[in-house]
């Protein structure tokens, strides 16, 4: 009986033992950066991140569509901003994505974590510090941002899929309604063009993306987006005269 006692507790001392050191092993592994960040690369993890998770993220998005609301009217169903080359749309997302936080930043920031958060997991030290350098990236919208608006044609996505639905509701409500004057769908379409032309589109964005991002760096205490319209306002006074000359609107109104 002591002799089987002593094998079984003798084969449950090795297994501990094995469990034992196969655990300090895997905290030694664990506790030394250079060793993770190692299997990082040879694994390809960055390039996986990028290439399939966040990819796969936005061609998500890209085919379903961004859904946004104007503001112009309540009532009205948030309109949804569609691509005609979804695949092409998703490189240029995916692009900007990598222009702001690229992957080579990503590993860069990860890894200097990685010295400062083990060393004071395991008590070497007693404080770590991480600088993200978010102000560097915010720097880098505004390029960005130019950057994929030429490549998604977005202003002219802009006219048709949230412009025109959106103008068409409230110029019933301003140009019928209140001013009694009625714009067929094409003359609503051709105002929308003409009104919100995309050059005059462009630098209302890169104007306002280039105001508010010194304040999101930190370079600036405050900012104000100033949309400018007076020249807008030029536009569509002739449209409403060429509309109140034509086919006597200006007489069957009166």
């Amino acid at each position: 009986m002591r002799k089987i006692l002593v094998v079984v507790l003798a084969g449950l001392f090795l297994i501990l033992f094995f469990i034992a050191t196969t655990v300090n092993q895997i905290v030694d592994t664990a506790s030394d950066p250079e060793v993770i960040t190692g299997m990082l690369n040879d694994a390809d993890m960055y390039d996986y991140v990028y290439d399939n998770i966040v990819a796969n993220m936005v061609h998500d998005m890209v085919s379903k569509g961004i859904e946004v609301n104007s503001g112009l009217d309540e009532s009205a169903s948030p309109t949804v901003l569609q691509f005609d080359d979804p695949d092409a749309a998703a490189v240029a997302i995916i692009g900007l994505i990598e222009n702001i936080v690229s992957r080579e930043y990503v590993k860069e920031k990860f890894e200097e974590s990685l010295n400062g958060v083990i060393p004071y997991a395991t008590g070497e030290t007693d404080e770590f510090a991480i600088d993200l350098e978010v102000q560097a990236r915010v720097r880098e919208v505004p390029v960005a941002v130019r950057g994929v608006v030429s490549d998604l044609d977005l202003t002219n996505r802009i006219i048709e899929d949230l412009l025109l639905p959106q103008l068409d509701q409230f110029s019933d409500k301003v140009s019928t309604q209140a001013l009694g004057i009625e714009l067929t769908e094409s003359e609503q379409e051709l105002a929308v063009r003409q009104i919100f032309e995309p050059v005059w589109l462009e630098g209302q964005i890169f104007a306002a993306v280039d105001e508010i991002t010194p304040f999101f760096a930190g370079d600036a205490g405050s900012f104000n987006v100033v949309l400018q319209f007076d020249d807008r306002a030029v536009v569509i006074k002739q449209i409403l005269k060429d509309k109140l000359v034509k086919q006597d609107t200006l007489y069957n109104l009166v």
